[in-house]
């Protein structure tokens, strides 16, 4: 696997998936609700992203072995030790009602204990992570 320093881009002129200079993924930035967003990464290769809350990165994971890692943004809050699946399967469904898009989203995960999550576009869903070893799955919306 092969970590690649420029980040791809969306054909056709569309953004990119780099950051902007508030430090957020451009496309997670311009409130573009998840469905977009996934659709959007998908075009350009992307077959999986890792949101690092830690780390403060997200790895996007491409179909030719290559990664780029882009900067999250700073981590303004501690991650409680707790996974409160209930509070994050909250936050995930107010996302899905478009009441909050992605960089709202953040807050109400990180507080739910949740450290990072995985999306896996061929597999429909999305991985969320707590401190021990905790997972929540969440399917897309129409995937199941």
């Amino acid at each position: 696997m092969k970590i690649k320093d420029s980040e791809p881009r969306i054909e056709n002129g569309k953004s990119s998936i780099a950051n902007d200079r508030s430090g957020c993924p451009r496309l997670l930035c311009r409130q573009a609700d998840f469905g977009h967003v996934v659709g959007s990464l998908m075009a350009v290769g992307v077959e999986s992203y890792f949101a690092d809350y830690r780390t403060g990165n997200t790895s996007y994971y491409l179909a030719d072995d290559s990664v780029h890692v882009v900067a999250l943004g700073k981590k303004d809050q501690t991650i409680p030790m707790a996974f409160d699946a209930g509070a994050l399967v909250e936050a995930i469904r107010r996302a899905q009602r478009d009441e909050v898009r992605y960089p709202e989203f953040i807050r109400p995960s990180m507080m739910a204990g949740c450290v990072g999550y995985i999306v896996w576009m061929a597999g429909r869903h999305v991985s969320y992570f707590g401190h021990a070893g905790e997972v929540h799955v969440e399917h897309f919306p129409g995937a199941d």
